[in-house]
């Protein structure tokens, strides 16, 4: 199972067993030893919102940061669903959610996008990547 880092600004973060809390440059949560070639980052629905109304310019410098990383995704606490029947928190438009989101996922590609669905289901898709991009990265890399 992956030692994973949760970086000590994330606020109502997942808790993983045995976790370490660190500062992570870019990220919300890594791998110790990983730190510059993994990384996710997670959004809930509304704070996707606040991001692309309040901090895209911040979020977009972060998106670049993570395009040179070995694996690096953005999983959303919410459904494609949720999006397009505006169950979220703003008056923003669904379809121009939808809009700005593709732009996104098109002009930073590779970092993924992922709706993980609710919390719970984004914690195990979160906590599976994690170990799985540890196992990838071991064999391609070796031993840390």
């Amino acid at each position: 199972m992956a030692r994973i880092i949760i970086d000590t600004r994330e606020q109502r973060g997942w808790e993983f067993p045995n976790a370490v809390h660190k500062k992570l440059d870019t990220g919300d949560y890594s791998i110790v030893g990983l730190e510059t070639r993994v990384a996710i980052e997670r959004k809930s629905a509304d704070d996707l919102l606040g991001t692309f109304l309040r901090g895209r310019a911040r979020f977009a410098k972060e998106l670049q940061t993570l395009q040179g990383y070995d694996f690096a995704c953005v999983i959303v606490e919410c459904s494609m669903q949720d999006i397009l029947s505006g169950n979220y928190r703003s008056e923003m438009n669904p379809h121009a959610l939808l809009a700005l989101l593709c732009n996104m996922m098109i002009r930073y590609k590779p970092v993924s996008f992922i709706f993980g669905g609710d919390r719970p289901h984004s914690y195990a898709l979160a906590e599976e990547l994690l170990n799985q991009a540890e196992k990838l990265m071991e064999a391609k890399y070796g031993a840390r």
